[in-house]
């Protein structure tokens, strides 16, 4: 930086002009906000109250340090005008009351090549930084409540844990909107039932695992293609008649300026009960996933380079192991920005956390959503958030260029710690170069991570800073939960742009009450992988709600637990004998006899056996 100072510059004052002093000049010239290549400094002949030929310093010293450390009082109280020169352009403090203003936007000023240089008037003030190269001075305290995970001490099947979302009042809903919907289009002889509304999910959670071309397949007499259990239930042209009145909202109710309003009071039943279920962790992430759609909708998303392209993106805030919390639809780029100040990333983190309770959450991010803004808003809030940084939002942190880093030994480590929030920014050299901010997590204690030497030819051990091996431990239970989801995604298409947001509303739901089976007591009895989980669930709700029975061949027998789920066994109602076709060993008392439970497959009972064996 040079520096020239020079008086006489102005000789006189023009009336009613403010013009800053010497300090207010140093201020400017030492702050490390200002970034600039050179500044010239013009300073006005002090007011001079005493007759003196004594000079306030030595004739022969050099550089702006020298000077500075010499000037007398009225010197430094004296009219200053100050003129920093950058890469665009220049600007000047100290002339007349706007561009005197430190914190104030850049003055109109012409640029070195003549353009002049547009200013911001509205552009809010940045934050003053000071960047040290340091760590947390003091230990940040991490203690967590759990007091609210009682969900593992429940005992439920997997039919009764989906049932924890989509329960009587979801049903209840959901039925009483398509009736509705039905009436409202002149159909009076429609009636939808809580049954009939079970049987459909149980044929889309069927046709996840046994996907055919077209859902009237599952219904033909065709050997390759019959599913008996969907077959059974009810007909097809049933089927399609409740398919074509399904619905979840009001048309004459619905908000115009929500793209989303169709399908908003499920949304928010859901977001609902998949925040009171939830096992409390302390770590959460948030992320967004796509979900497949081709047709034309406003609020369609096309995102190159990703596993799904078009469809529609879903803002998620989830746990490490992949339970959705709470989920948001994106509808667009003019969604309304809830903290202006964030952007919309900034805004998507704040509303999906607004609903949470009030603890010390970690809540960790990707560079889509972190910024050193976001990073404070949180911590004033009461949580901790970490996420990659992107390059360009690191406000001016002098860390180690990126080209110098990749030059350096892998597991070499940059950081540096913003005094006035509190946030370190931590930058790694690895297979690439990767920055980091947190708010909780440190660099100390390292760690290490394995990876392949080709100048060694094997594998060696790297240091890794503490914050990034927290995230990469922590994050990406979105990603889990569509990976998941994936495996088993409905098959059955109907013509509505909402349909795929229903399905994965409905993905959703099994995804969280798989999560909640795992770690509950009922695993511990009969462990379920998610394809056995879904099975479960929809022979469950197939055998309790079908409107008539079905005699399966019994071919190799099984136990009676796999064939028979508990909540069809004990559930009470439409256990009847009939007569079979040959003997067979009874399920209760191991006696032959020829009578069969209409209800349970493959299940031969007496008459005095069918009483105990449908009792707890």
């Amino acid at each position: 930086m040079a520096a020239s100072s020079t008086y006489g510059a102005f000789s006189k004052r023009r009336k009613g002009e403010r013009t800053m002093d010497v300090n207010e000049a140093l201020a400017i010239l030492m702050d490390d906000v200002q970034d600039f290549e050179s500044a010239d400094v013009y300073i006005e002949p002090p007011d001079v109250h005493e007759e003196t030929d004594v000079d306030s310093g030595d004739e022969n010293a050099d550089g702006m340090s020298a000077s500075v450390n010499n000037l007398c009082g009225n010197q430094l109280s004296s009219g200053c005008s100050v003129t920093l020169r950058t890469r665009t352009g220049r600007q000047t403090f100290g002339q007349d009351s706007a561009s005197s203003d430190y914190d104030s936007t850049p003055s109109d000023t012409d640029s070195e090549d003549g353009a002049p240089i547009t200013r911001k008037r509205n552009a809010p003030k940045r934050t003053k930084r000071v960047w040290g190269h340091m760590e947390f001075d003091t230990e940040v305290n991490n203690e967590f409540d759990k007091s609210d995970a009682t969900i593992r001490e429940l005992d439920l099947s997997p039919a009764q844990m989906f049932e924890l979302f989509f329960d009587e009042e979801v049903t209840a809903f959901i039925v009483d909107m398509t009736n509705l919907y039905a009436r409202q289009k002149g159909r009076l002889g429609f009636k939808m039932t809580a049954s009939e509304l079970k049987l459909c999910i149980a044929v889309f959670l069927i046709s996840g695992y046994n996907p055919l071309p077209r859902k009237r397949m599952y219904w033909e007499n065709a050997e390759d293609v019959r599913n008996e259990a969907i077959a059974s239930s009810f007909p097809y042209e049933r089927f399609e008649e409740l398919l074509r009145h399904l619905h979840f909202a009001d048309n004459t109710k619905l908000n115009r300026d929500d793209k989303m309003s169709k399908l908003r009071p499920l949304i928010a039943m859901l977001n609902e009960r998949f925040l009171q279920f939830w096992p409390c962790t302390q770590s959460i992430n948030v992320d967004g996933l796509m979900v497949p759609y081709y047709g034309r909708r406003s609020a369609k998303q096309f995102i190159q380079n990703k596993p799904i392209r078009y469809g529609y993106k879903i803002w998620c805030l989830n746990s490490p192991s992949g339970y959705l919390i709470q989920y948001e639809p994106y509808q667009g780029a003019g969604t309304v920005k809830s903290f202006p100040e964030l952007g919309t990333a900034g805004s998507v983190v704040i509303d999906l956390l607004s609903e949470l309770p009030a603890k010390r959450f970690n809540v960790f991010f990707d560079n889509q959503f972190t910024s050193i803004p976001l990073l404070e808003e949180l911590k004033q809030k009461g949580m901790h958030g970490t996420g990659t940084l992107r390059q360009n939002r690191t406000q001016k942190c002098p860390l180690n260029e990126v080209n110098k880093m990749k030059k350096q030994e892998r597991g070499s480590v940059d950081y540096r710690l913003d005094t006035s929030s509190g946030v370190l920014v931590c930058r790694w050299n690895d297979n690439s170069v990767v920055t980091v901010a947190s708010t909780v997590f440190g660099v100390t204690p390292t760690g290490s991570v394995k990876r392949w030497s080709r100048k060694d030819n094997r594998e060696i051990q790297i240091p890794i800073p503490q914050m990034i091996l927290a995230y990469n431990q922590n994050m990406g239970g979105t990603d889990r939960m569509d990976e998941n989801i994936g495996y088993y995604r409905p098959s059955v298409r109907i013509n509505k742009w909402w349909w795929p947001l229903f399905i994965a509303q409905l993905s959703f739901s099994v995804h969280n009450a798989w999560q909640l089976y795992k770690i509950s007591a009922a695993a511990t009895r009969r462990r379920l992988d998610q394809l056995g989980f879904i099975r479960d669930v929809a022979m469950t709700f197939i055998l309790g709600h079908r409107q008539r029975g079905l005699l399966i061949s019994p071919g190799r027998l099984r136990p009676v637990e796999s064939r028979v789920p508990d909540d069809v066994r004990f559930d009470g109602p439409g256990h009847h004998l009939i007569s079979g076709l040959t003997q067979r060993r009874c399920r209760q008392c191991g006696k032959k006899t020829v009578k069969l439970c209409m209800k349970c497959p493959d299940c031969p009972l007496h008459q005095h056996c069918s009483v105990l064996f449908h009792t707890k």
